[in-house]
């Protein structure tokens, strides 16, 4: 009776000790926004890749790897002083290089909200919970790329 009377108390104080992460809340499915595109070379793709990264103010680092031609950058934090205002995003790009100077790219935002009542400015007390990706930034950040390339840019259409 006192371990179902613990469970239940363990249970119903979850959410405010980020119940979430303890029970296992996982990412969610991706969603990728992808485009052809023409570039002079495999290089310059690369550094317009790592500019509009860098443009958009995210971290870059460990995460690229220009052999296997992937970037995933760090965490780009936006903290606020409420709960579930708070968010980080992360951004990964993937290209495949296809016949002569065209280029597959895809691009994922993951994006976290804070939902930790105390502190949650403070990024010692942030409670991080997967979100859907944020596909919005994804597109802007498609564009910065095919901006940087010259390419052409469909009005009104995808990214």
């Amino acid at each position: 009776m006192k371990n179902a009377l613990l469970l239940t108390l363990a249970l119903c104080f979850a959410p405010l000790l980020g119940g979430c992460q303890l029970f296992g809340a996982s990412e969610p499915d991706p969603t990728w926004v992808e485009h052809e595109l023409t570039a002079a070379s495999e290089n310059v793709l690369w550094q317009v890749v790592c500019r509009s990264l860098e443009s958009r103010r995210y971290p870059l680092g460990a995460g690229l790897d220009p052999d296997r031609l992937i970037a995933q950058t760090g965490w780009l934090r936006s903290l606020a002083p409420f709960k579930g205002r708070g968010y980080q995003v992360r951004a990964i790009v993937e290209i495949e290089p296809r016949e002569g100077d065209r280029f597959h790219i895809r691009i994922r935002v993951q994006r976290q909200n804070n939902a930790a009542l105390v502190n949650p400015a403070d990024p010692r007390y942030a409670e991080w919970e997967w979100v859907e990706d944020d596909e919005t930034e994804a597109k802007i950040l498609m564009r910065h790329i095919r901006t940087y390339l010259d390419t052409e840019i469909e009005l009104g259409g995808g990214a």
